[in-house]
């Protein structure tokens, strides 16, 4: 380690650990310790920072780490004004600290510095200062209070299990110091009655509450005296270490302290020890601690903090701490916290402890002088509330509700009233585990309902099982090594499997190994227990109990250390009494040894299993594991023993995952929408997958409809970003991750930012430590042993992945924003070097320069992206796209911004959002400086002048410029766009004025593509002109034909159809229709082929082609789920209400027509022609239900929806037509027929009146 690593380390610790450091020789070593002396103490707590914490919290992703950087800002001005007044930083406390002045100078002088400090502290918080420099707005209502006491301090070293040492901090004075602070009022500065006795001739105060001084001034000071830090040799660092966090250590050794903070979901248990105090005898002391850390460190706790409040010492510790995860972390927090508080009990000492789990920033505060590693987040500042709750209801332990629904399936809980806590709004709801837990054998038994889901697919593996017990059945012995990753189901292979063999009268020894007791032999001595409940092994009873005896914990040191008892030979009888005895009962019946995860499992036992396979009676070993299980001779010699077979489980088939889910969701069926995106997501993996489908049904995205689960409407496409990966899978990956070497973990960090696949020279692009692609080729061939990536391909070059890719999540949610941010950056530049050209890789550097905060630079690759997603027919995509780039506020020309409305008002047009498409229209005409006419009489007169300049340039008339300038294209663009809304939405005129402005246009700015599609339109317009309209359908083809561009060939085509359905030509329209539904369907364009598809539907129908018809509706009501087309999801259903009432089918009608009005929700998203429709078809269901009445009502509504400007939209002609029908006034009927008669002008099927019968 090099000495710039001393000066990292020895920031995380007081003065006084390091002035006992240099009092220790290189030869010496760290013993328990105490020591009482007289100093002024310094407790400094922020006000309202809990409530910060909660608001932070659920507003923003990123709050946890703003509230770091504030407290890193608070505590770096904290650190250096208390060690300027000459104090010792002893401890931080959350968002507080508590300091010390001690040594030569009288107490009164060194409370006097202590009070000076706490006067710099306030006015450094002062608004003047403190508003000026914090992050969030919420923060700048942060005050300080200090409490200042003085008196006696005893400091205690304690600890040393694993040469960890804590140092605690008791005493009077503390405590009454602590007092002060909480009752100092925000800004102001409290004093004990000790410390205002020796400091009152030189500042003034008034009394408070309970003893308390509040200071109001400072009549005389004293010099400063800055503190010196003591100064430890780097011999003595290996004594540092021992008060040094492992995170931290590790990171440091690593040069990675810049990767320190990690985002983690972390039990935290904080713990009230009340009873611990400055009278405590070290020796009682000393046993209490190590008595806690050998409480945590057995279920791989850690210890994050030993401190104290007003009402004593504290105890903060967490579970999931780097480089301990666990995908059981909250079960290990309850079992710790029940022996902490009985072991405690035992030792004569009271606690009260809550318990909390949750995400949490773990990560160091502070300033360079002096720092801390804490954690960060409302799951922290509930687990002390909760503590403070369980001392004054005098219990032993709280938890909150998601640390009991994480462990509920194997310990029971009683839920408690909700509890309302200091600082967080929300009641709380609160639970009391009930544990009665004697030993190993009862701890077991808490893992066992853990399979309540079904057990499908394995068929394979599952006979290779049941020949080896048929095998074992007729004599003869064997093993099975099952391996796999967490949760790919071993265990439940295994479980079903024994179900089996128990039914063939098998005897059955089953143990579960467990990182947290791998002491010799554990598990078979909690096997050993069930063999006693068989009848047929009652005569081995005395022999079992006799062993057991042997394998008590007491005794287990002996065969893990034999060197420590002088009978050299009890490891090796314990061992060979164990041979006979299980071979004895394999005497009296066929046995079989299961053993689930073996990766914990001590030598000894290896060892044991290995002589059993080569036992003269019939013996079948089960065994699962994790890999890697190669790592130990022993491990190896079962592996590699020729009696043994081995399975490898992999992922479920999709089919498989659809099974399983079903049966997890209690339905019959579930849509192959959502197992195939569980099954491509997880790759088959059963428990990701699993927790994947209840996560989403609790984020309320699957409904269920008779016994089938579908995703609620409008979820299909954004499911897996609406729902946040389960804290289950997040922590099986991280304990995953946390056996990986810690540059194995930066590499892997690295990856998740390029997504689930990367290759090296991109990997290598933005790694933190440069690692060149040769270097990186052994961590990743590791990483693929690990099971963590896969190499998915070799060519064109090497590939990797991550399988499943939630473990990319996974291990991205470790990082901290400004971790992200930082090689976002980095990935985003070198995408945009390499590949900023390329349209396709234009998303993901528009996502990464996102990501990383700098979004001018992200703009032109969003819209890039935006423009790309319109063309392919991905709306949604185009949207969201194109509304960002919106968003980003810069100067731009006014043009730039009418294109991107144009572009944006295409994709609203896209999912039928016609509403928000004319507005954005409106306003991209005002940017591109042509503003439309709104005024009728404006209109009528606009329309003149565009039939005079057409009829002049039929007439070969040179076409004069008109006043648009450099946004011709645009503005053309528009116009088409607005023509196509019209249809939907205006009435005859409005619409004819814009067709004859966009051909009139495109004529005079020469733009062939808008000519051509214009002219397609003008056949329709001019059908009562059938010389013209021929004249025009040929302008069409021509130039369509010329430019082979496919989407105006599409275009065409559609606009034939629909001008020869308007002429009955039922055969030329439906060929027109399918010519243009399949180049749309080339081409990508969704809605294109969905009104091509909506207009064949209507000629079907005429053709009387029934089937035809309903599959047409289906097949527009499936492209509209996946499209997000809210108008075409309103087509599929009025249609089917329409074609049902036409063959006399009312209910089906009716249910149809409620569908539809489901959809209805926002009226400013449905179009005036789908309203009409709606109405009418309602008033044609009344009138047949014998609904007089009610049928002129809305046929009134109807005409009132109409207004006199009726919509062209041919699906209304029906309904047109139906008005006639309805009980009408004269004056109303006249209305009708007038409405009917202005299509008709356009539109001569909307004038025959047998176009509902041969309908």
């Amino acid at each position: 380690m090099m000495l710039a690593n001393l000066a990292e380390l020895a920031c995380y610790l007081p003065g006084l650990i390091r002035r006992r450091l240099q009092n220790i020789g290189t030869d010496g070593r760290l013993e328990a310790a105490k020591e009482t002396f007289p100093a002024a103490i310094l407790f400094a707590d922020l006000s309202g920072f809990t409530a910060l914490t909660e608001y932070l919290t659920h507003t923003n992703p990123a709050g946890t780490e703003e509230l770091t950087q504030i407290l890193d800002l608070y505590f770096g001005h904290l650190v250096r004004i208390v060690t300027v007044h000459g104090g010792d930083v002893i401890k931080f406390s959350g968002d507080g600290l508590i300091a010390l002045w001690y040594g030569d100078e009288p107490l009164p002088v060194l409370t006097r510095r202590a009070i000076q400090c706490g006067l710099a502290i306030q006015m450094m918080m002062s608004p003047a200062v403190w508003s000026t420099e914090v992050i969030d707005e919420a923060a700048r209502r942060l005050r300080a209070r200090v409490g200042i006491g003085a008196g006696d301090v005893t400091l205690m070293h304690l600890g040393g299990i694993y040469d960890r040492w804590e140092l605690l901090i008791v005493g009077d004075a503390v405590r009454a110091a602590g007092a002060a602070e909480a009752a100092a009022p925000p800004g102001e500065v409290a004093l004990t009655a000790d410390a205002w006795e020796l400091a009152q001739p030189w500042c003034e105060a008034v009394p408070l509450s309970d003893n308390h001084w509040r200071l109001t001034a400072l009549l005389d000071d004293v010099p400063l005296r800055a503190f010196t830090t003591p100064i430890i040799d780097q011999e003595q660092i290996e004594f540092l270490r021992s008060y040094v966090p492992k995170a931290i250590l590790s990171r440091i050794d690593a040069g990675q302290s810049a990767w320190l903070a990690e985002q983690r979901y972390v039990t935290v248990l904080f713990a009230h020890l009340g009873d611990l105090n400055a009278s405590t005898p070290l020796p009682a002391a000393q046993a209490a601690v190590r008595a806690l850390q050998t409480c945590l460190y057995r279920y791989e706790g850690s210890i994050n903090r030993l401190g104290i409040d007003n009402k004593g010492p504290t105890l903060l510790a967490a579970f999931g701490l780097p480089p301990f995860a666990h995908e059981d972390d909250a079960l290990r927090g309850v079992l710790a916290a029940h022996d902490i508080v009985n072991t405690l009990s035992n030792l004569g000492f009271s606690c009260t402890i809550g318990l909390t789990s949750g995400p949490a920033l773990c990560s160091s505060v502070g300033g360079l002088e002096r720092r801390e590693y804490t954690m960060m987040g409302s799951v922290v500042n509930r687990a002390a509330r909760l503590m403070q709750a369980a001392r004054q209801q005098q219990v032993p332990l709280l938890c909150d509700g998601e640390t009991a629904a994480a462990c509920r399936e194997r310990i029971t809980f009683n839920a408690l009233p909700p509890l309302h806590l200091r600082g967080i709004s929300d009641p709380v709801t609160v639970f009391q585990p009930v544990l009665n837990i004697t030993d190993d054998t009862n701890r077991q038994l808490i893992s066992k309902a853990r399979y309540n889901h079904a057990f499908v697919g394995r068929t394979s593996e599952m006979a290779l099982l049941l020949d080896r017990l048929d095998r074992l059945q007729r004599g003869q012995s064997g093993g099975v090594m099952i391996s796999g990753e967490a949760g790919i189901g071993k265990s439940h292979l295994v479980q079903e499997f024994l179900n089996q063999a128990r039914a063939q009268n098998t005897v059955i020894l089953s143990a579960t190994a467990r990182a947290i007791d791998r002491s010799p032999y554990h598990i078979i001595r909690s096997g050993l227990l069930e063999l006693l409940n068989d009848v047929r092994l009652a005569v081995l009873s005395e022999d079992i109990y006799h062993i057991s005896r042997q394998l008590w914990p007491t005794n287990l040191t002996t065969i893990a250390n034999p060197t420590a008892s002088p009978d050299q030979g009890y490891a090796g009888r314990v061992h060979d009494g164990l041979i006979a005895v299980l071979s004895k009962a394999a005497e009296h019946a066929p046995l079989m040894i299961a053993i689930e995860d073996v990766q914990w499992l001590d030598e000894p036992t290896w060892s044991l299993l290995i002589n059993l396979l080569e036992q003269p009676v019939p013996i079948l070993l089960i065994v699962t594991g994790r890999p890697p299980l190669n790592q130990t001779e022993e491990q190896r010699r079962f592996l590699y023993h020729p009696l043994v077979d081995h399975i490898k489980l992999q992922g479920l088939s999709p089919p498989e995952i659809h099974d399983l889910i079903a049966h997890a969701l209690d339905v019959h069926q579930v849509d192959e929408a959502i197992w195939r995106m569980i099954a491509d997501q997880t790759q088959g993996h059963p428990f990701f997958s699993l927790e994947l489908a209840k996560a989403l049904r609790d984020a309320g995205l699957l409904m269920r409809q008779h016994q089938i689960c579908r995703f609620v409407p409008g979820a299909t496409k954004t499911a897996l970003q609406m729902v946040r990966l389960p804290a289950t899978v997040q922590g099986l990956i991280t304990s995953r991750f946390d056996q990986l070497t810690l540059d194995q973990q930066l590499t892997l960090k690295a990856a998740s930012i390029i997504g689930a696949e990367f290759d090296p020279a991109t990997l290598a692009a933005i790694h933190p430590s440069g690692l060149s692609e040769s270097q990186l080729t052994g961590q990743l061939f590791a990483l693929q042993q690990a099971g963590l990536i896969v190499l998915e391909r070799f060519e064109p070059h090497l590939q990797y992945a991550f399988r499943p890719a939630a473990i990319a999540e996974a291990i991205y949610n470790l990082m901290s924003f400004a971790q992200r941010r930082q090689l976002h950056a980095r990935l985003a530049a070198y995408l945009e070097q390499h590949t900023g050209h390329d349209p396709l890789r234009a998303i993901t550097i528009a996502h990464h320069w996102q990501a990383a905060g700098e979004t001018l630079r992200a703009k032109p690759f969003l819209e890039q992206a935006g423009e790309l997603a319109l063309r392919t027919g991905d709306y949604a995509s185009a949207i969201d796209l194109l509304s960002k780039a919106h968003q980003i506020g810069i100067d731009e020309e006014e043009s730039v911004i009418g294109r991107r409305e144009r572009l944006l008002a295409e994709a609203y047009y896209g999912q039928g959002r016609l509403a928000e498409s004319y507005r954005l229209l409106q306003s991209a005409f005002r940017h591109l400086g042509y503003p439309l006419p709104v005024r009728r009489r404006r209109l009528i007169w606009s329309l003149f002048i565009e039939v005079i300049q057409q009829i002049l340039i039929l007439l070969g008339i040179p076409k004069r410029e008109l006043p648009v300038g450099k946004n011709a294209v645009e503005i053309a663009r528009a116009a088409h766009l607005l023509v196509q809304i019209d249809y939907y939405q205006h009435d005859p005129l409005t619409m004819l004025y814009r067709l004859l402005f966009t051909l009139n246009l495109a004529e005079a700015a020469r733009l062939p593509a808008i000519q051509a599609r214009s002219y397609a339109s003008m056949e329709i317009a001019l059908s009562r002109l059938p010389m013209l309209a021929r004249l025009y359908r040929r302008k069409a083809m021509s130039l369509a034909k010329r430019l082979s561009d496919p989407s105006t060939m599409a275009w065409v085509a559609q606009m034939q159809g629909m001008a020869a359905l308007i002429r009955s030509e039922w055969r030329q329209a439906q060929a027109a229709l399918q010519f243009g539904m399949s180049i749309a369907q080339q081409t990508g364009e969704t809605r294109r082929w969905i009104e091509c598809r909506a207009l064949l539907a209507m000629v079907q129908l005429r053709l009387g082609n029934v089937t035809d018809v309903m599959a047409g509706i289906s097949e527009i009501a499936a492209r509209s789920e996946r499209s997000r087309d809210h108008q075409v999801q309103v087509w599929s259903r009025l249609s089917a209400a329409e074609f049902y009432l036409a063959n006399g089918d009312v209910a089906a009608a009716v249910s149809e027509w409620q569908a539809a009005s489901n959809l209805f929700t926002d009226a400013n998203r449905i179009s005036r022609a789908d309203q009409i429709w709606h109405t009418v078809l309602a008033a044609r269901i009344a009138l047949m239900s014998g609904e007089t009445r009610q049928a002129h009502e809305l046929a009134v509504q109807a005409l009132q929806q109409i207004n006199g400007a009726p919509p062209l939209a041919l699906y209304l002609i029906r309904s047109y037509r139906a008005l006639l029908t309805m009980p009408l006034s004269p004056k109303q009927r006249w209305m009708a027929r007038l409405i009917r008669w202005q299509v008709g002008l356009l539109f001569p099927l909307a004038l025959r009146e047998d176009s509902d019968r041969r309908g």
